[in-house]
């Protein structure tokens, strides 16, 4: 079993870089193989280096939100609705969104 393990935080970190280097300290590397990924200037890949961890790998998250794709029936309009009404957000919804003859009223229903 192979576990990759992602961290975007790029500065000094936190509580996350305890926790990873925790699970990199006590993983059973008889049960297979950890590699963690992250920028290189993170605390993280800093400790890791340090360590003697073999299997980091410096890769940067970018920092920009995704485009809704593009809406072309109800099915498409309603889950980017129900994806709205349960936290998403998405920068350019309104402009990009087509204008819907009869929107919804609630989700979920009949």
């Amino acid at each position: 079993m192979n576990i990759m393990i992602t961290n975007f935080h790029t500065g000094n970190g936190g509580g996350h870089t305890t926790y990873i280097m925790n699970i990199v300290k006590y993983f059973d590397y008889n049960k297979g193989k950890l590699f963690v990924a992250c920028p290189p200037e993170s605390r993280l890949y800093k400790e890791l280096i340090s360590s003697g961890f073999n299997n980091v790998f410096p890769l940067y998250f970018p920092n920009e939100r995704l485009k809704p794709p593009s809406l072309d029936g109800d099915f498409d309009f309603n889950f980017l609705t129900y994806a709205r009404l349960r936290g998403a957000w998405f920068d350019d919804f309104q402009s990009s969104a087509p204008k819907c003859a009869n929107p919804p009223t609630s989700v979920g229903g009949s």
